[in-house]
């Protein structure tokens, strides 16, 4: 799989870990074969910028929120405990990683999760332990950057902006992009020489002969007088029929490696361009058909019309409706937070669960029956009945509620009394004439 670089025994075991192999200043392996990677900074404090629609926070009129993220936030010993242990997948799942689906998501562990040091003390770091053959080599060949999957609450202090308190975690996805970028990703393994080396190689080689050529030519020039005189009756050659033949095999030489080099040259400016021209594309692509956005730190990613599975996403009004709705299935549901703009399978995946949990009530069945019969399977159901279900049955429940504070049948009066009827005076005037007589 990868070259181990033998090391002693007595290895720092800063998370309890015995390992017998070092692949860089951060990665080590384990006698199984695991793949332990210490100091993986996972998120940061500060100020991070999301689309509208990822956050439930107003966005302001360039369709941006900025959502600060203090280290008291951070660091809260709550907030670390919740990540200790939590499984490490391959991308984000589509939902919560649960008891449920744990051995089909899980591919490691985080262990000792902590606030970073020197110029990681502004990160929340921790060792991942990597477990399955397909995720160390994806590591291996460069999926490093780190999202988190984590519930959280949100404080809009005005437009555009807002507080993220309250985080804890579910799990520690491996993405190609992550919204920290590079900051927040596995350490280097041990680097490689560059590969110009044998380019410089040649460049030297051609050097050495430009200098035996003019050591040849001078050599040629001091003897072409006498050469004749040179020559040996028993037909040998001379000193300088070899230098001339060596000259001509020089030259034959330098005009290859000068025409090798020429080519060389041409190609590195080739590549710098289609790069720089990949770059320009890449910036001007705007039209949302699933390309890998560049995410970074101070940069949002855009959410797309449909996710990478053809199902709708969600921003903006039409995901705070989808949160309403929820809220009316089942009171105080909250929605699971992930740094990816493409959730329309994560909205989904929630519909499913608020749609299980509504039904697990004697009020969510009866509005759920009309639309989904009286044994249904959320987990199979068609995207269009989950959604058909989750908007009738969220309306229905809406009415109820309408009606409850309604009381028909009750008849309001000014002042709390009506008018006296001529025959309740006369009665009212018998009984107290009456009393008086008395």
């Amino acid at each position: 799989m990868f070259k181990k670089k033998p090391k002693s025994k007595a290895t720092v075991d800063r998370s309890n870990f015995y390992t017998t192999g070092q692949l860089g200043r951060t990665r080590e392996t384990t006698p199984e074969g695991y793949l332990l990677c210490r100091d993986v900074p996972l998120a940061r404090i500060g100020k991070l910028l999301y689309a509208d629609g990822e956050v439930p926070v107003t966005a302001d009129n360039s369709g941006l929120i900025i959502i600060e993220r203090g280290e008291d936030v951070l660091f809260d010993p709550r907030t670390i405990a919740s990540f200790e242990g939590k499984p490490v997948t391959d991308d984000h799942p589509k939902g919560w990683v649960t008891p449920e689906n744990w051995k089909k998501l899980s591919n490691g562990t985080a262990h000792d999760v902590r606030r970073g040091e020197d110029e990681d003390s502004d990160c929340l770091v921790a060792d991942l332990l990597i477990t399955d053959k397909d995720m160390i080599d994806a590591v291996m060949k460069g999926k490093v950057e780190i999202s988190l999957g984590y519930d959280a609450d949100y404080t809009e202090i005005s437009v555009g902006k807002g507080i993220q308190t309250n985080i804890f975690g579910n799990h520690i996805a491996l993405v190609k992009k992550g919204r920290c970028g590079s900051r927040c990703k596995i350490g280097d393994s041990f680097m490689p020489k560059q590969s110009k080396g044998w380019l410089e190689s040649l460049r030297k080689a051609k050097r050495t002969i430009d200098e035996a050529l003019e050591k040849a030519k001078s050599t040629d020039e001091e003897d072409v007088e006498t050469e004749d005189d040179d020559e040996d009756d028993d037909g040998k050659t001379t000193d300088a029929a070899i230098n001339r033949e060596l000259l001509k095999t020089l030259k034959t030489v330098q005009t290859t490696v000068q025409t090798f080099d020429e080519r060389l040259s041409n190609l590195e400016k080739k590549k710098t361009k289609d790069s720089e021209s990949e770059t320009e594309d890449d910036d001007e692509e705007d039209d949302g058909k699933g390309k890998e956005t560049e995410d970074d730190i101070l940069e949002a990613e855009q959410a797309q019309k449909l996710s990478e599975q053809g199902i709708q996403n969600h921003t903006g009004d039409s995901l705070q409706e989808v949160l309403s709705r929820a809220e009316v299935l089942v009171p105080g549901f909250k929605m699971p937070t992930f740094d990816s703009a493409n959730n329309g399978q994560a909205v989904l995946n929630t519909k499913r669960n608020v749609l299980k949990q509504a039904y697990a009530t004697e009020d969510g069945q009866k509005a759920l029956k009309p639309f989904v019969g009286a044994t249904p399977n959320f987990d199979t159901m068609p995207a269009y009945t989950v959604d058909a279900a989750f908007i009738g049955a969220s309306e229905l429940i809406k009415q109820q509620n309408n009606a409850a504070g309604v009381r028909s049948g009750i008849s309001t009066r000014d002042f709390g009394r009506a008018p006296m009827t001529p025959a309740e005076m006369n009665k009212r005037n018998r009984e107290y004439w009456a009393n008086k007589g008395n």
